[in-house]
């Protein structure tokens, strides 16, 4: 009834159409692929490479998520941003149904940035992110999915929720908690770090050396039509 799909750049995030008036996002909502400008507390930054394109989860000044993604080049400034810092971008806003994304092109496309504190700061001295140059990230040994509760499959709840994980020197999850909710009323976030502590990987490694690292996991809730 539900499945796990493992990511490391996230290529998409949704601000709802209802999303806050003040940000600059939503008022491009109604005309996407135009120049716009949002704010916001940085969530999460993730790539899938040393030369790889970044994505970065940005909090708006709304209870709303909007996914910043550059383009081909990376601008290695924004590859070095931190959770918790705030910050600004102008991009083009990119719309796939109902969710949005905003694509940076210029190298001058981010500004106001606030200090924020170091991966290591947060979670420990030798902890590296999937950013970290000369590193190569973690591989999925076993994924494993999350379970339904009684009262999602009744309340028809349907979506996915973004975990974040430590992924210590022996493949392990040391730790697990949510990025992105999808409902904490029935109690399907707490599924998904449940099953997302279950996961085995083969570790990152610097040089020959494992070191920890965090990446971030994407796990699905869908209900089977029925017959």
């Amino acid at each position: 009834m539900s499945h796990g799909a493992w990511t490391l750049a996230l290529s998409v995030a949704a601000l709802p159409l209802s999303s806050n008036p003040a940000t600059q996002a939503q008022q491009g909502a109604q005309q996407p692929d135009q120049r716009v400008r949002a704010c916001g507390r940085i969530v999460n930054v993730s790539c899938d490479g040393e030369k790889s394109s970044v994505s970065v989860l940005l909090n708006v000044d709304a209870p709303d998520v909007l996914l910043v993604h550059t383009d081909a080049v990376p601008d290695r400034a924004v590859r070095h941003l931190m959770p918790g810092q705030r910050v600004c971008f102008a991009g083009r806003l990119t719309r796939k149904g109902t969710e949005f994304a905003l694509a940076l092109f210029e190298a001058d496309a981010m500004s106001g940035v606030q200090p924020g504190k170091p991966l290591s700061d947060q979670l420990g001295p030798g902890v590296y992110s999937t950013c970290d140059p000369d590193v190569q990230l973690p591989t999925v040994v076993r994924e494993v999915q999350p379970n339904y509760t009684a009262d999602a499959i009744r309340a028809h709840v349907q979506g996915t929720v973004w975990v974040e994980v430590l992924v210590d020197t022996n493949g392990k999850v040391a730790k697990a908690w949510v990025l992105r909710s999808l409902d904490r009323r029935t109690g399907l976030d707490n599924e998904a770090v449940v099953a997302a502590k279950r996961w085995r990987f083969n570790p990152a490694t610097k040089g020959s050396q494992a070191v920890p690292m965090v990446v971030t996991i994407e796990l699905s809730f869908t209900l089977r039509p029925p017959h």
